[in-house]
């Protein structure tokens, strides 16, 4: 026997990607994950820590749409977890200067920041639907253009 449910009213979600340009978000989930031996991991990486961050679109015709990151533990990207860390403006350059600490995914809930994204379209040799690639994380009050993705999209 089945379970009822009611679906009148239920909107259909969005998950296509969203436009390359900057888009104001917020950080509104994630969770802690280890690198795996599938996709396209490099073999030095398997095992290792990574954040996968949400982050919801905070305004323009793509409010309320998700796009996500993954922020790997390591030194060869840790120029990258600096400049999430720095965007969001929960760390300061000081804390950073002062050493290591606790990189707490709870300090980062609710903070807002600008991110550019760029468009990646599906690729079906390597078996990858399209999507977004976060290539930069910037403050909150980074000026976002209308011919970038957020705020008003210019494009078709």
């Amino acid at each position: 026997m089945g379970q009822r449910i009611n679906l009148a009213g239920i909107e259909d979600k969005d998950f296509s990607a969203l436009p390359s340009g900057k888009y104001l978000v917020a950080v509104t989930g994630g969770e802690w994950r280890e690198v795996s031996a599938t996709g396209n991991a490099k073999p030095e990486n398997v095992g290792k820590p990574m954040l996968n961050i949400e982050m919801t679109v905070q305004d323009g015709e793509y409010q309320g749409r998700k796009c996500w990151t993954n922020l790997l533990f390591a030194e060869s990207t840790a120029w990258r977890i600096k400049q999430f860390a720095l965007a969001t403006e929960r760390i300061s350059e000081a804390d950073i200067e002062s050493g290591e600490f606790d990189f707490d995914l709870d300090a980062f809930m609710g903070a807002e920041l600008v991110v550019q994204l760029k468009f990646k379209p599906a690729d079906d040799a390597k078996g990858y639907d399209e999507g977004n690639e976060v290539r930069k994380f910037m403050t909150a009050d980074t000026p976002i253009t209308a011919t970038s993705g957020g705020g008003g999209s210019l494009l078709p």
